[in-house]
């Protein structure tokens, strides 16, 4: 039997576009900048330090995954002043905390508010920053958050967001053209023909804010309870559903274990540019939003607090929202710059016109939702009517 090629994650991208791999480091200096593996091409890297500021130097370290980088957060808060050059705190997959304390450090919009409750993180002094108001007002708003972690127009600025993606549908073309037909969209998911074929991400926002697009609700509506049919809603999806991963959707569907998954763009986009058996789809009907920040972590306990930025960093952030490199962090990444929202085809860079997965249309865009905090008793809501569907007999 001929052995089938296995992909961890979204190895299959060539080296070139990803930053160092796994755990990796990217030269070494006393400016450190931590960020989510795969989000940044090398390239942008290395033509960002032919051109940093002069006599500066930054370092650049990878971490795979976005709890990796929250947990890193937190063994720096939690390090005792006496022991923080000999940490050692264990991380998932058997790693290691850094030692150095980054000066900026990648984070998902999702891992906002705890960042800012459990104050890992302090406000970004975003005043000397041109990138800032180049950004829509849509990312603005996101990005302002009170001391608890919620949207607020008074709220100070927590974050700068530098790529985004959105849920969407990765489905093995061969399978469907047995079938006779080819998924659409997400109503697709409820069809007889996939009952055990699919997959689904483990987390509860993520599955219930799905049911509640597809019944035309809000992903993050206050009173889920109220919404008619949901309750039934989620059980059929549970039915369809073989498993559910956030982390390992993509290996089964490779080796034809599973027909479609669902999961965030910029893992699948590597994936189907990889395996031409594979087709991405885009939910036109709206789905959900996911974004790539850089928060600056907040000061070590027993020392003094600054929200000032180095020159090298501060040029960073600059870097990353310049249009030539938001370009090719779009194009290599296959994942969108944020300068890339609310765009006609016909205002954007040549090269990304023929490419609607990757930035969406405005339409779709529209709409589409980011998953916001929620209020603890509504929290708690989603929670238990998880817990059901996970728990129902089926």
């Amino acid at each position: 039997m001929k052995r089938r090629k296995v992909l961890a994650g979204a190895a299959a991208l060539p080296i070139g576009m990803a930053l160092a791999g796994c755990g990796g480091r990217f030269n070494s200096a006393d400016n450190q900048i931590q960020l989510l593996d795969r989000s940044i091409p090398l390239r942008l890297v290395r033509a960002f330090q032919r051109q940093k500021p002069p006599d500066t130097q930054v370092s650049f370290e990878t971490r795979k995954t976005f709890l990796e980088l929250f947990e890193q957060l937190r063994a720096w808060q939690a390090a005792p002043a006496a022991n923080r050059t000999v940490l050692n705190l264990p991380l998932p997959g058997n790693r290691t905390a850094s030692t150095q304390q980054a000066e900026l450090l990648s984070l998902g919009d999702y891992w906002l508010r705890p960042a800012i409750q459990e104050k890992l993180i302090q406000p970004l002094p975003i005043n000397a920053l041109q990138a800032w108001t180049d950004l829509a007002p849509a990312w603005q708003e996101l990005m302002r958050r009170d001391r608890n972690g919620f949207l607020s127009p008074q709220g100070e600025v927590w974050g700068l967001p530098y790529r985004w993606g959105y849920l969407q549908i990765i489905y093995n073309r061969r399978h469907f053209e047995a079938l006779g037909w080819q998924p659409q969209g997400w109503a697709d998911l409820l069809r007889p023909e996939l009952r055990g074929r699919m997959a689904l991400p483990d987390h509860p926002r993520i599955v219930l804010g799905l049911a509640l697009k597809l019944l035309g609700a809000s992903a993050n509506a206050t009173d889920p309870q109220a919404v008619a049919g949901l309750a039934q809603r989620l059980t059929a999806l549970h039915q369809q559903t073989r498993f559910y991963s956030s982390d390992h959707y993509l290996e089964p569907l490779v080796l034809e274990d599973i027909s479609l998954a669902v999961g965030w763009s910029t893992d699948i986009l590597p994936v189907a540019q990889e395996y031409r058996q594979f087709e991405a789809l885009m939910p036109e009907e709206g789905t959900l939003l996911t974004a790539d920040l850089w928060v600056k972590p907040a000061p070590l306990p027993d020392t003094a607090p600054s929200q000032e930025l180095s020159a090298v960093t501060q040029a960073w952030l600059q870097y990353c929202l310049d249009p030539q490199a938001a370009l090719e962090l779009t194009l290599y990444s296959l994942g969108a710059s944020p300068l890339f929202w609310n765009q006609e085809a016909a205002a954007l860079p040549e090269a990304l016109r023929n490419r609607p997965l990757l930035t969406l249309t405005p339409e779709t865009q529209q709409r589409s939702e980011f998953l916001l905090p929620l209020a603890e008793p509504v929290q708690r809501i989603y929670d238990d009517l998880w817990l059901q569907m996970r728990s129902a007999l089926v």
